[in-house]
């Protein structure tokens, strides 16, 4: 009966929605077109992440090493977030809101635009001849873009005339186009190849800036653990069912253990497992602590393929793995070929790993050594160099 009586509430709240996206999209046509007027300036770059929502991944990274390394190129951050202005601002960066007057200007005379999850990480209305290039925030484990999704990409797509595709004539900045896009490896490069629709020529195969941070580990005189479970999109699950924090608390004491969880930014759930021993991670880019890690936890997360770049010893925890895939996300690859790491069944089983691993027996490092070669080309932590060696070229060529 509660169900039935909030329907037609969810209804009236989608059709809201609908006509609010509708007079944004409609008000925008005009600085669209506009913005086809404005000169563009190959030595301006616009940089965002996560729907403008965080200052992290990929583009953070390479922001950082460009503005520090390439004085001539004016690098400006675009972001929703109040809280990511005022923090790059006060760090002498130069960042603005996506959708104020500086937004919408910068973007339309910038001659490179770079995203790590998709062009409304800036600002999508006025994006007209700049090179777009996504750096996209994961190494491919999971299916993504086409290989999920056959409209998410217009690259290379042949014309269909229909009312599915209407909207993207009207509204041509909803379009997905870009026009570069990076990988880790030649292996990388073909599963982007198909998930964004485009030519090998296309690929720029340069290494993830953000693992550039992972060179120099940090020396701990404990042992630290972390566990980075994937996002769940459909499928509702508990990542820490039968896990007894009191119990694994003293566990951790014993052992000289430090154990830091992180869920995915986008998991709404209220974990408060904080122990003294059982700590959530408190910053919202996890790399730095990476280069604390001792060893990794995971389950389906793409975060293992860079973890694999420091060899230390990864445990796999694929508690829902038949739910996973049958409800969220399809793979790449079979699950137990790429994973080069025990699979626990249960926390049980991962504190029995845990203690082989800290007791000196890590039999899995010539497995994680043939994932590393295979998914990361590059091992000299200089990706943000390559890459932005790279993207110049692109931008003197394009002049």
């Amino acid at each position: 009966m509660l169900l039935e009586n909030t329907k037609p509430l969810f209804l009236i709240l989608v059709m809201i929605n609908k006509f609010k996206k509708f007079i944004i999209y409609t008000i925008n046509i005009p600085a669209y077109l506009i913005s086809f007027f404005f000169p563009k300036y190959s030595n301006i770059w616009i940089f965002g992440a996560w729907q403008g929502s965080r200052y992290s991944d990929n583009s953070k990274y390479l922001f950082e090493y460009v503005s520090k390394n390439h004085k001539n190129i004016r690098c400006i951050w675009l972001t929703k977030s109040e809280v990511v202005i005022n923090k790059l601002q006060k760090n002498g960066f130069e960042a603005y809101y996506s959708y104020s007057l500086q937004g919408y200007f910068y973007t339309a005379i910038s001659g490179i635009v770079i995203v790590s999850s998709a062009l409304h990480d800036v600002n999508k209305f006025v994006i007209n001849r700049s090179i777009k290039i996504n750096l996209w925030h994961a190494i491919t484990l999971k299916k993504i873009g086409c290989d999920v999704d056959k409209e998410f990409s217009f690259k290379n797509r042949k014309p269909q005339f229909s009312l599915k595709y209407f909207k993207y004539f009207i509204y041509p900045f909803l379009k997905v186009d870009y026009d570069f896009v990076i990988a880790s490896s030649e292996e990388n490069a073909k599963k982007m190849i198909t998930a964004f629709n485009l030519q090998r020529d296309n690929i720029i195969i340069s290494g993830l800036p953000r693992t550039d941070i992972l060179k120099n580990r940090n020396k701990n005189d404990h042992a630290i653990v972390a566990y980075l479970p994937t996002f769940r999109d459909n499928s509702h699950f508990n990542y820490f069912e039968n896990f007894n924090t009191k119990s694994l608390n003293r566990y951790f004491q014993k052992k000289n253990i430090f154990f830091y969880y992180k869920t995915h930014f986008a998991d709404e759930s209220n974990w408060d497992l904080n122990e003294e021993r059982i700590q959530e991670i408190p910053q919202d880019d996890i790399y730095a602590f990476l280069k604390s890690v001792d060893i990794l936890i995971t389950d389906y997360s793409s975060v293992f393929f860079d973890f694999c770049l420091s060899n230390r010893p990864i445990i796999f925890a694929p508690f829902d793995i038949k739910t996973y895939i049958a409800k969220d996300r399809e793979l790449y690859y079979n699950y137990e070929d790429v994973t080069p790491g025990p699979k626990c069944k249960s926390w049980q089983e991962v504190i029995t790993e845990i203690d082989s691993i800290l007791n000196g027996n890590d039999s899995y490092r010539k497995d994680r050594e043939t994932i590393n070669k295979k998914f990361n080309k590059f091992n000299d932590f200089k990706n943000s160099n390559r890459l932005a060696k790279e993207i110049l070229s692109l931008s003197e060529n394009s002049n």
